[in-house]
């Protein structure tokens, strides 16, 4: 699971810290500098090797969470359990686990909703709004505080609100709410307790001593997307990678990394940097957070569009139950943060995709893509993030899901739009090029400053042997300047 290098930065390091034989000393000094050398290597060679744990997404943490990154297994075991409708089975993975080791038991995605005697997830901003929306949801006196499971339990076991719903309905709610609502709120709280633990000083106060940060990667990547990501995953990595491919939101010129999951990925490492930066602002973390939870709705947002055309008796893809039972999953991921920007939007989603509605889907799938469009830039989306989604050919939108345009660029999106924005690296290049240009400026400015300065000490000369008039020259030459 890990392997042992030297500590970074060993040798420039420690080297500075052992003293130098002058060629000055006595014999008894350079012996006694000779048991300084023995003394420090001694005491290097005792200490622990620090070790370097194998990458996730071409994200190598600091701390071991490869067993926490193991949490995808249970979400196998779902997938392969909903596909013959174990519901059994799928609510033993679910809330047993049995892959995701911790001390002498088991981590489990139902236990990111419950285990919370202290409601500890509200350090996460955006958790209160959830409960809120879920407690009003389903008319409960007191706050709904395990929502997630509420939700994923009840389809898994076929109880409350799901006693009465089909097979199909019950396995895509089963499993993808484990994903959707449970492990998407868990990132949320390691990245929220990251902030937490940099502001008191110790990046490494957490269960175990992993970081948070690195815990917030192995639960949206998992153990199976290996170093490279190779989209083979369970967890939100692979869900950014497949939506891409269905909206033409892939990194330019690649067919297996989406846009999405690569901006996420360069913000963990951004995280990472001001963690492990001897300043260590991190009033810097909050913005880092908010965009790369912002970021993780994006495949949400294509889902529900996906499955609002799937869902629409009226197209010509309708998947029947299994579909809608789909764009409710992703609708609910996302629901309450779309009520706090249009509460009627909302109630139009419930209307149309809930489970159990009467009418299906009832304005169909082209109203529905027009006012999600609305609401992007509220939830903290682009149009070109989103992008189209495409038919069979996967070279043309769908009729009436075409992107919408960016009211700052004006551009429509597609992957191409979203790789032609200038990134990080090339405003820092701009930057750079500036300030060397500037540079140059003050040091030509600064070279023909003193070139004048000598020619005015010598037309003073020059002035000094005309003994006629040397004032009115020496005058003359200090107006021109």
């Amino acid at each position: 699971r890990f392997r042992i290098t030297p500590p970074p930065g060993f040798a420039s390091t420690q080297a500075r810290n052992i003293p130098r034989i002058q060629p000055q000393a006595s014999q008894s000094e350079q012996t006694t500098t000779m048991r300084m050398h023995f003394a420090v290597l001694a005491a290097l060679l005792a200490a622990p090797a620090l070790a370097s744990y194998e990458q996730i997404c071409n994200f190598e943490p600091e701390t071991d969470v490869g067993e926490r990154s193991e949490i995808d297994l249970d979400v196998k075991e779902m997938v392969a359990a909903g596909n013959t409708y174990d519901f059994a089975e799928m609510y033993r993975a679910y809330a047993l686990g049995g892959n995701s080791q911790k001390g002498n038991g088991y981590r489990t995605i139902k236990g990111f909703s419950v285990t919370n005697p202290e409601n500890k997830l509200n350090i996460w901003p955006e958790y209160d709004n959830m409960v809120s929306f879920w407690t009003g949801f389903y008319n409960q006196n007191s706050p709904l505080y395990s929502y997630a499971n509420h939700i994923t339990g009840s389809a898994c076991q076929g109880i409350d609100e799901y006693a009465t719903a089909g097979d199909a309905t019950r396995a895509q709610m089963c499993k993808k709410g484990a994903i959707f609502l449970n492990i998407y709120a868990y990132i949320g709280y390691e990245l929220s307790d990251m902030i937490r633990d940099c502001n008191n000083g110790n990046p490494n106060d957490n269960d175990g001593g992993a970081q948070a940060l690195d815990e917030a990667v192995a639960f949206t990547a998992g153990s199976s997307e290996g170093p490279e990501c190779t989209g083979t995953g369970y967890l939100f990595s692979a869900l950014m990678d497949k939506r891409g491919q269905q909206f033409g939101t892939m990194v330019q010129g690649s067919t297996q990394q989406s846009q999405a999951n690569a901006d996420v990925f360069a913000l963990f490492k951004e995280a990472r940097a001001v963690i492990q930066s001897s300043s260590r602002t991190c009033a810097l973390l909050e913005p880092i957070r908010e965009k790369i939870m912002n970021k993780l709705k994006i495949p949400l947002v294509q889902g529900l569009l996906r499955y609002a055309f799937r869902a629409d008796p009226a197209g010509n893809a309708y998947g029947g139950e299994k579909a809608l039972a789909e764009g409710w999953a992703f609708t609910s991921a996302i629901l309450p943060q779309i009520n706090a920007c249009d509460s009627g939007l909302a109630a139009d989603l419930i209307a149309n995709f809930r489970w159990n509605t009467p009418t299906p889907m009832r304005d169909g799938y082209k109203d529905i893509v027009k006012k999600m469009q609305g609401v992007y830039q509220c939830l903290g989306v682009t149009c070109s993030e989103i992008g189209s989604y495409l038919d069979a050919t996967g070279t043309k939108p769908v009729e009436g899901m075409e992107a919408c345009q960016d009211p700052s660029t004006g551009g429509s999106s597609s992957s191409n739009d979203n790789n032609q924005q200038v990134s990080s690296g090339a405003i820092a290049g701009i930057v750079i090029a500036v300030i060397v240009v500037a540079l140059l400026i003050a040091a030509g400015v600064y070279y023909l400053g003193k070139k004048q300065g000598k020619y005015d000490a010598f037309m003073e000369e020059e002035a000094k042997s005309n003994k006629a008039d040397s004032s009115v020259a020496a005058g003359g030459m200090n107006q021109q300047v």
